[in-house]
């Protein structure tokens, strides 16, 4: 239907304001977000140049998701009360989501960047 029928029918009171705003103004459609395939890491330690190259060597490649998601649900058993407030299934959920930046600043001085591509 036109803009101009839904106005005609309108002004002759076939349809009801609510359902002619409808017509002519549509939802926009809500996206989803896109799945992750890859996670890239990127860890540095406050200890020694050396342990800083070595996992830089390690995490050179992106890591596939599935590996990610096998070790998390794997952590079930582990409590991640009071250093994470997130369920093993949130986070799975947010760890397969593309786009996604994590920034960790740990009190020994170690830092872990994870993103998700």
């Amino acid at each position: 239907m036109t803009k101009s029928e839904v106005l005609v029918q309108l002004h002759q009171k076939k349809l009801s304001p609510k359902k002619a705003y409808q017509l002519l103004y549509a939802q926009p459609v809500e996206r989803q977000p896109r799945r992750a395939h890859f996670v890239k890491l990127r860890i540095i330690t406050a200890e020694s140049k050396g342990v800083n190259i070595f996992l830089a060597l390690l995490f050179i490649l992106p890591i596939p998701i599935f590996l990610i998601r096998f070790f998390i649900k794997r952590s079930k058993n582990m409590s991640f009360k009071g250093q994470i407030d997130m369920t093993p299934a949130e986070m799975i959920e947010l760890v397969s989501m593309k786009g996604v930046s994590i920034h960790v600043n740990a009190n020994d001085g170690t830092k872990v960047r994870i993103k998700t591509i």
